[in-house]
């Protein structure tokens, strides 16, 4: 499975102190151990102003989107709930706009597992509980 690569990739970002956390079936992988599901993509939850961060270590790597818009300085980011990295064939989005998830505590309460600052498991169950519109 592609678990590895996209952990990797989960540290580079974290080790180039960009503060979030991961969620989504990257964040419950991480908590269980369970690796028997590919994983289309990593979901990253960033704290309140670091968009700017992630973008810049993103760009330096691959590509960004908007919404399928390249990213470009003058792309307003208002309203648009997140934005899509696609590094060495792998996807990460960075979601920096959740008005339901408090970013701020749950980045301050993160559980650090292999390196990877990942959402408390009790808020990660309750999110994937949560029904998708």
């Amino acid at each position: 499975m592609n678990h590895a690569l996209h952990f990797g990739l989960l540290r580079a970002l974290a080790s180039a102190g960009v503060r979030f956390v991961v969620y989504g079936g990257a964040g419950l992988a991480l908590h269980t151990g369970d690796r028997a599901r590919t994983l289309p993509d990593s979901d990253v939850l960033l704290a309140p102003g670091e968009v700017g961060a992630f973008i810049a270590w993103a760009t330096a790597r691959g590509e960004v989107t908007v919404w399928g818009e390249p990213w470009h300085p003058a792309l307003p980011l208002a309203g648009k709930l997140y934005v899509r990295a696609r590094i060495d064939g792998l996807v990460l989005d960075a979601v920096f706009e959740e008005p339901e998830y408090d970013a701020a505590r749950l980045v301050r309460e993160a559980v650090w597992i292999s390196g990877i600052p990942v959402c408390p498991e009790g808020p990660l169950r309750a999110m994937r509980a949560r029904p998708r519109t």
